[in-house]
């Protein structure tokens, strides 16, 4: 196994696939210029598999069980902000 940190971008939508390999642990997830992302520990040789990601803005409502919280993002100098979900 040889690890290391991947950056995943991610886009501002209800829900979404990214792809990334088998076992990627999610670490954190933030703006960098401009653009949401998600960073994850990886095996780099583990097959590549989907993951969903679900995004909620402030004031919106949440279901009862969101899912593990990945990080928050701040968008259009804090105008809008959305919380990641997997």
């Amino acid at each position: 196994m040889t690890k290391s940190i991947w950056k995943f971008p991610i886009r501002i939508l209800d829900e979404q696939t990214i792809v990334m390999p088998a076992g990627a642990k999610i670490l954190f997830g933030a703006v960098q210029h401009g653009i949401p992302n998600v960073w994850a520990e990886v095996d780099i040789y583990a097959p590549q598999v989907e993951r969903t990601i679900r995004i909620y803005g402030t004031g919106w409502q949440l279901p009862d069980a969101p899912g593990r919280y990945i990080g928050t993002f701040m968008m259009y100098d804090g105008y809008e902000v959305y919380h990641a979900y997997e």
